[in-house]
């Protein structure tokens, strides 16, 4: 039993290729907000309505969303892509980046206020 059991940790988690992760959820617009790693280096932002069941890619491939965050009026949210903080706005078709006077370090979650 003891080896079987052994078996199955070392290699079922070899097996699974792709992972969803949950980022977030906007109660007010009834969304999930999903993180889709299809590789480790490539990943996708997803949002899907728990009522009607639909999902939709928010961002296009080519970006590397990390640190997902709601805006506090959930008009949008916020991401770092490669080092650089990026805020997507819903009814806008592409994320804007947010300039810094100073190099920033270490850059990993935003807060708003």
């Amino acid at each position: 039993m003891r080896i079987v059991l052994i078996a199955m940790i070392w290699f079922f988690p070899s097996l699974a290729h792709e992972y969803l992760y949950p980022v977030g959820m906007s109660v007010k617009q009834e969304r999930v907000y999903v993180a889709y790693q299809k590789t480790a280096t490539h990943l996708e932002l997803w949002e899907w309505d728990y009522i009607t069941g639909y999902a939709n890619q928010l961002l296009l491939s080519r970006y590397s969303p990390a640190g997902f965050t709601l805006l506090p009026d959930e008009s949008g949210f916020s991401f770092i892509d490669n080092g650089l903080l990026k805020i997507k706005q819903f009814i806008k078709r592409s994320p804007r980046t947010i300039a810094f006077d100073a190099p920033i370090y270490q850059l990993e979650l935003v807060h708003w206020m």
